[in-house]
């Protein structure tokens, strides 16, 4: 477990892509029970390292990893809000990788289904959308919230729907 957390939290890009890896692999092989008493001490070192400026190619493995343990039927949900301001602020690394950007919209969608702040996250990610002169991050946003419309609408409040549509529709 030391290993893995500290390739994957202190080590190089070529060490922590070693360190993912071994950590995928322990998630995809190790049944559930057995994998519950070490959530934290795998997703700690992830989560930290999903804040690092590496690129997409990595990142999205990061992002999947994490989101694994979702889909592996252990709840992570009281990681909500560190999880959704992760997912928010990696929409900023976006530069044209559209598996990347598929990674935070399954995360965002997490988030939400999980949280009591939909209007946040659709609020930020308008605010976003309308502020960024880049336009990869711009489009980055937007895709964001017209994914989030289309999957989990019902979550959101007709306010927070409109000004969505209202921008998405420019």
């Amino acid at each position: 477990m030391n290993i893995m957390k500290n390739c994957i939290a202190f080590g190089p890009i070529e060490v922590c892509d070693q360190g993912l890896l071994l950590s995928q692999y322990i998630i995809q092989r190790t049944k559930k029970e057995a994998l519950v008493p070490y959530t934290d001490r795998i997703l700690g070192p992830l989560i930290r390292s999903g804040f690092y400026k590496y690129e997409n190619k990595l990142k999205t493995s990061i992002l999947q990893t994490i989101i694994s343990f979702e889909r592996k039927g252990i709840s992570i949900s009281y990681l909500t809000s560190t999880l959704r301001t992760l997912f928010l602020r990696t929409i900023a690394d976006y530069n044209g990788d559209k598996p990347f950007l598929k990674v935070i919209c399954n995360g965002l969608r997490y988030t939400i289904q999980h949280s009591k702040k939909h209007d946040y996250i659709m609020n930020y990610l308008a605010q976003r959308y309308e502020k960024e002169i880049h336009p990869d991050k711009k489009y980055g946003f937007l895709y964001c919230m017209y994914k989030l419309i289309k999957q989990v609408n019902e979550e959101f409040s007709s306010e927070a729907i409109n000004r969505a549509i209202e921008i998405t529709t420019k």
